[in-house]
């Protein structure tokens, strides 16, 4: 409890469900990218922090629910991600795809198509051979 409140007290003061605070505090939802600027003023001002601060705030996400094998695709992609600093909003956006086709990719789901479209927007090229 930050403050003397619970999850509740917060969710009450800036309009939003406790859930959602949760989800914010446990990194499942990125904060910036979820949140409307009016919302994060108010969580500001209830956590007595300047916007700008709020906004710089990462916490450590969970990349992905299941377990991914070193040495996977997926795993290949979503290293590269975070090697270049960016959102899975951000490589969703660049690929032309939605955010939970990223996520889908990261563990291990997706459509060919899509993971071609996710690669290219990470600058990688996939190489495709027939066995020997």
């Amino acid at each position: 409890m930050l403050l003397g409140m619970s999850q509740s007290d917060i969710a009450d003061r800036i309009g939003v469900s406790r859930t959602f605070v949760s989800k914010i505090e446990l990194g499942r939802v990125g904060l910036v990218e979820a949140t409307a600027d009016a919302t994060l003023k108010k969580l500001a001002k209830a956590l007595q922090l300047d916007p700008d601060t709020l906004r710089q705030v990462r916490p450590k996400r969970k990349i992905a629910n299941k377990p991914r094998t070193e040495g996977t695709l997926s795993a290949l992609l979503t290293a590269r991600r975070v090697e270049l600093g960016l959102s899975q909003a951000t490589i969703a956006t660049r690929a032309g795809v939605a955010k939970s086709t990223v996520s889908d990719i990261e563990r291990n789901g997706g459509s060919l198509d899509s993971l071609i479209k996710v690669a290219n927007a990470l600058d990688l090229d996939l190489d495709v051979k027939p066995k020997k």
